[in-house]
């Protein structure tokens, strides 16, 4: 027996284990370890805490099973363990707390199913990251779990398509970032749970149904379309994401009733061709909840709406007297698009990635002041021509960035020109024939 960090390391099963003041921690497993004859190994019940690295590239390993006496996984415990293809963790709700540690499952790329226990007290950032197979996930926790973001993703991509909420889940406050990037196609709401509701088509609300939290990818039919989807008229908010990257979806009503729309709320919904907000929207970014729909054909916004209003395809915000003064998004097929004198803002990538618009002009003069934000006619590869305000305040960088159809730089009358922002205005205009005339 060799000192360790409280007195002593000891080899159990092959392993390295010290003392951690009076618990029994893993520090190091062999590469080769294989567990029993069918790659199977259960942590002792002498062990209680699993360290960094731990168990990391056994990649011989197919199964294991956590004791319910382990209070914590570490960071990278069972990072790239390739062949794991089984996790059981045995703890109940009555059992040692326990938390897994940033990446500890990460790039298990074996596993295709994992049931969080009961005794769960934290999930931290990317715990099962980079998991390619990993498709189903059931939440047997209970309440008063911290969940960290990213759980299943590592940044860019997440592979989880079924969810399941067990009864006693009360809570997930961070609800969208904990399945960043997953594309969840089918949720499950088990008896009893008294905290949501999924319908039938996997779309998951709070239990009186008015808040909708996600919208699975999955095939939509509210009875007249099957890419359409009936939000209930129960439902006050749409939740931060909710449709985000519903890549099937080609209709929404947001019906009479709701309030708020979250950011990016149907961010990435690239079929999306008919968009209608009733009277009773209030809360929402359209920049933001609409952003990345670049097949948008039709708006329509209820008249008795005091917040924003649709014309000729183009969202508007009004101020306290009804007046528009923000331009927040163009429809694709907007053709020619004249902004009004009294808009003195124009949202960032307002006419972005919109290749249906060919024409726009501001119907200001030098009095009428307007703040273009950044962007925002970048991508715009239909744009052929863009007549800016004598009254525009600044002309910022990337402004008209890959506006492909572009042949002439329009004049630039902005009291105030971005430093450096010639460098990146007209990056990839490959039809400009003429330089910009300055004021």
């Amino acid at each position: 027996m060799a000192e360790g960090e409280d007195g002593s390391f000891k080899s159990i099963d092959g392993m390295l284990c010290a003392l951690s003041g009076n618990d029994l921690k893993v520090v190091f497993c062999p590469a080769a370890f294989t567990g029993d004859e069918n790659g199977v190994y259960e942590i002792p019940v002498a062990v209680s805490l699993i360290g960094d690295n731990a168990f990391a590239g056994c990649t011989q390993l197919k199964g294991v099973v956590i004791n319910e006496y382990v209070s914590s996984i570490a960071a990278n415990a069972f990072k790239n363990c390739i062949g794991l293809e089984s996790v059981i963790f045995a703890g109940e709700a009555d059992d040692e707390r326990l938390t897994i540690g940033s990446y500890a499952f990460a790039g298990c790329s074996s596993l295709t199913e994992i049931e969080l226990p009961k005794n769960l007290a934290k999930l931290e950032n990317n715990a099962f990251a980079g998991m390619r197979k990993l498709s189903s996930v059931y939440f047997n926790c209970s309440a008063n779990v911290t969940f960290g973001n990213d759980v299943f993703s590592d940044g860019s991509v997440a592979h989880v398509k079924s969810v399941k909420l067990g009864k006693d889940v009360t809570t997930i406050p961070n609800f969208t970032s904990v399945f960043s990037n997953c594309e969840i196609e089918k949720f499950e709401v088990e008896e009893g749970n008294s905290a949501y509701y999924c319908d039938s088509f996997g779309v998951l609300y709070n239990k009186d149904v008015t808040t909708l939290l996600y919208a699975a990818h999955a095939t939509y039919n509210d009875g007249t379309d099957a890419a359409a989807y009936a939000i209930p008229s129960t439902v006050t908010t749409i939740g931060a994401n909710a449709f985000k990257n519903c890549t099937s979806l080609t209709a929404i009503d947001l019906v009479s009733g709701i309030t708020t729309v979250g950011d990016n709320a149907f961010n990435g919904c690239t079929a999306l061709k008919t968009f209608n907000m009733s009277e009773t929207v209030e809360n929402i970014t359209p920049s933001s909840a609409l952003s990345g729909c670049n097949a948008l054909e039709t708006v329509t916004i209820a008249s008795a709406n005091t917040k924003f209003a649709a014309n000729s395809n183009v969202i508007y915000g009004k101020d306290a007297n009804g007046v528009v003064t923000t331009l927040y998004l163009v429809a694709n097929n907007a053709g020619e698009v004249q902004i009004p004198a009294t808009v003195t803002n124009v949202a960032a990538g307002a006419f972005s990635n919109k290749s249906g618009v060919t024409k726009v002009v501001f119907l200001h003069d030098s009095n009428s002041p307007v703040t273009l934000a950044e962007g925002v006619f970048q991508n715009a590869t239909g744009v052929q021509e863009v007549v800016l305000p004598t009254g525009i305040k600044a002309i910022t960088n990337s402004m008209f960035s890959g506006c492909t159809s572009l042949t002439e730089a329009p004049e630039l009358p902005a009291t105030t020109l971005a430093l450096y922002c010639y460098g990146n205005m007209f990056k990839g205009c490959i039809s400009l024939t003429k330089a910009p005339e300055l004021p």
